[in-house]
């Protein structure tokens, strides 16, 4: 009796097996069941129906501990034929794992109704099972950790940035393209700050465009550069670095040191000083250098002097001495010229010992107009900005 039992329950799995395997069914398949943090892992969910399609809809789970985009629409197919025929359903997913260890998948469920031979329309629903998945950690790296399928990295300069003409700005642009990394691991903007150069930030440009082979992301970094003096200047070396997912190595996307310079910058603001100002500033300044240094030279004597009556008068004479970088200033102001006018104001402030924050306030009408982004910006009020640049 036992025995007979037993035999009569195999033959019946056996059936129902066969019969589940000619019913409809769903399942999620993964190329990488054992990624690193952030790497990305294709995820195919496929369905399979026996009957035609009248209405579906994917129900998908929350998905903790992973990151993803999915890449294609949905596709549907059909396979086999004659009474194998099938409907075939597929989604591809890029996940990304956040952290390393064993993370789970879980099911999703396809809402289909299905017509059948004699035309009526059942509601069906089909279950995948869970995808367990074992993170391996990450390996020890140097910099940023941004696993990636492939890196592309270009340098565009609006100009030659070594023969630049006084006073104009050159505009670089830097553009990354990642495929195949988790978009969170992106790395920011590079920093362009040197003491020599005048600098302004665009903002950032981010695209990332779903592809069948994981997602392209491009960013877009653009500076305005203007340097403050002709002098050359180097900017340092760009480099990102990325993990190669193809071979398994660390590797980095590098742009080389940049230099920018003035053409003829032997002839530079400070090599024509003696043509601007030998007349008729020469003239004021020597005048009042002859009456005000004898005065202070006869007031040395009448009295030996402390230390901080000393500093005190040394401050007052070099107050009332014009200053060259004021008339400078002044001059290029009186003429239009601003990109001078902010040099000299510049070399002013740092003689009279302003702090970054007052400079900035001072310089903050000058530089909307020489940095602003409208193309046809209103003349400037010449005499507004005198005030506060010399106020």
């Amino acid at each position: 009796m036992v025995r007979w039992l037993a035999t009569v329950l195999f033959l019946i799995s056996l059936c129902g097996s066969a019969f589940a395997d000619g019913r409809d069914r769903l399942e999620v398949t993964v190329d990488k069941p054992n990624p690193l943090p952030g790497e990305m892992i294709l995820v195919t969910v496929r369905g399979e129906y026996v009957e035609g399609i009248g209405r579906e809809h994917l129900e998908m789970p929350a998905f903790p501990g992973f990151n993803w985009i999915q890449l294609e629409r949905d596709k549907w197919t059909s396979e086999g034929t004659g009474a194998s025929l099938r409907k075939v359903f597929e989604r591809r997913l890029a996940f990304f794992a956040k952290s390393d260890g064993t993370l789970v998948i879980p099911s999703f469920l396809h809402h289909v109704t299905v017509v059948t031979s004699d035309n009526k329309w059942v509601e069906t629903e089909t279950q995948s099972a869970p995808v367990t998945i074992t993170v391996k950690p990450q390996p020890k790296v140097d910099g940023r950790w941004m696993p990636a399928s492939s890196v592309e990295l270009t340098d565009d300069w609006s100009r030659n940035p070594e023969a630049l003409i006084d006073g104009d700005n050159v505009r670089r642009t830097i553009t990354l393209k990642v495929l195949g990394a988790d978009p969170e691991r992106l790395p920011p903007a590079p920093v362009i700050r040197e003491p020599w150069l005048i600098s302004f930030t665009e903002p950032e440009q981010r695209e990332i465009v779903p592809t069948p082979n994981g997602p392209l992301a491009t960013l877009t970094w653009s500076w305005k550069l203007r340097p403050i003096t002709g002098e050359v200047g180097t900017l340092p070396a760009v480099d990102f670095a990325w993990f190669d997912t193809a071979t398994g190595t660390s590797r980095n996307a590098a742009l080389g040191p940049r230099r920018i310079a003035v053409a003829g910058f032997g002839t530079n603001a400070a090599g024509v000083w003696p043509s601007r100002f030998a007349s008729p500033y020469g003239l004021l300044f020597a005048a009042a250098a002859g009456l005000i240094l004898p005065l202070g030279i006869l007031f040395f004597t009448l009295r030996p002097l402390s230390q901080g009556e000393r500093m005190a008068l040394k401050r007052a004479v070099l107050r009332r001495l014009p200053s060259r970088d004021r008339l400078a200033l002044r001059m290029a102001l009186g003429r239009g010229d601003l990109a001078s006018a902010r040099r000299a104001a510049l070399s002013w402030f740092q003689r009279q010992n302003l702090d970054r924050a007052e400079q900035a306030r001072r310089l903050s009408d000058l530089d909307a107009v020489l940095f602003g982004h409208e193309a046809a910006a209103p003349a400037p009020d010449r005499a507004r900005l005198r005030r506060q640049l010399l106020s």
